[in-house]
């Protein structure tokens, strides 16, 4: 009997040869570096160089609750201040800054003349509740109207602290005029040093 052998297929290469794996590896890869991308955390070197802006609290309206919470000792003895100056920007200058320092704005009885200014201190008086500080301009339409003012209010009793605040202050002060500022200069720093200088 002939022994039949069975013919051996030839083993031609496929055309696309692993093609079903290549296609896996590739589907595993991109869901691998997909999920590297989710799981990254940027460095020191890739990320931003600044951090990112926080919103701060505006110091605008702090600056003024700041500066009028620092009452003065003097302020506290004297809370009541007079005001006298003919000129309207200047009147709400030295309104300002008197709040800066400490002083409360129902303590601050604004003038703008010589007249005006000695009605209010004598009538301050009456009522017992005399000014401590007086911040006069030296010109109110007239050149010596601040010094004149100074010494009428140095021969009340009791007279309050005068503050010449004036752009002719003269080389020596006028009689009753405690310190003098010529306008234009750092006036709060000025008022400050000196009334915290004040007992």
């Amino acid at each position: 009997m002939k022994k039949i052998t069975p013919a051996s297929i030839p083993a031609h290469p496929s055309p696309q040869p692993n093609y079903v794996s290549t296609v896996a590896t590739q589907n595993v890869l991109t869901i691998l570096t997909a999920a590297l991308d989710n799981m990254f955390v940027p460095t020191s070197e890739t990320a931003p160089s600044t951090p990112p802006k926080v919103p701060s609290l505006t110091t605008e309206g702090a600056s003024s609750t700041t500066n009028t919470a620092a009452v003065r000792p003097f302020i506290v003895k004297h809370p009541r201040l007079l005001i006298a100056d003919d000129q309207l920007i200047q009147r709400k200058s030295h309104q300002k800054v008197a709040i800066q320092l400490g002083f409360s704005h129902e303590n601050i009885v604004v003038c703008n003349n010589r007249s005006e200014a000695l009605q209010a201190i004598h009538a301050a008086i009456e009522e017992k509740q005399p000014f401590g500080a007086v911040f006069s301009d030296r010109d109110m339409g007239n050149d010596t109207d601040g010094d004149l003012l100074a010494g009428e209010v140095s021969r009340l009793e009791n007279p309050p602290h005068f503050i010449m605040i004036s752009g002719t202050l003269p080389e020596h002060l006028p009689l009753g005029v405690h310190f003098g500022i010529r306008k234009g200069v750092s006036l709060r720093k000025q008022l400050a040093a000196h009334l915290d200088s004040l007992p």
